[in-house]
């Protein structure tokens, strides 16, 4: 997609997922784990029976771990979903962060309007 990339970005894109806008939303979530909350061991995870990727971060150095799902807002999501995610992934508990995708079109009519 980009000449240069991110190294977490270029990590994600190598975990098997084939959908673009999901390892979008996972990469502005880790962004977001990582530097805006400064969450500690923030790691990255792909499912592929659910071509699922999710993160994996603690609050605070001494917290337990918790999951995220990142989730595009353009997309529905239903309690049978939900109830596969939370099986699959073993886990009662997580937390779904949406987003929306910036991609390499729209960045650059923002830059034009900027301008």
């Amino acid at each position: 997609m980009y000449s240069t990339c991110h190294p977490a970005f270029c990590d994600i894109e190598k975990l098997g997922c084939t959908n673009a806008l999901q390892i979008t939303i996972a990469f502005q979530t880790y962004i977001e784990l990582c530097e805006v909350k400064r969450f500690w061991d923030v790691q990255y995870k792909y499912n592929k029976s659910l071509d699922l990727i999710y993160l994996e971060a603690c609050a605070t150095k001494s917290s337990p771990l918790q999951k995220y799902i990142p989730w595009p807002a353009v997309n529905a999501i239903s309690l049978n979903h939900i109830e596969q995610m939370q099986k699959e992934l073993k886990s009662e508990r997580w937390t779904c962060k949406t987003g929306i995708a910036r991609t390499k079109q729209r960045v650059q009519k923002e830059a034009r309007k900027e301008n």
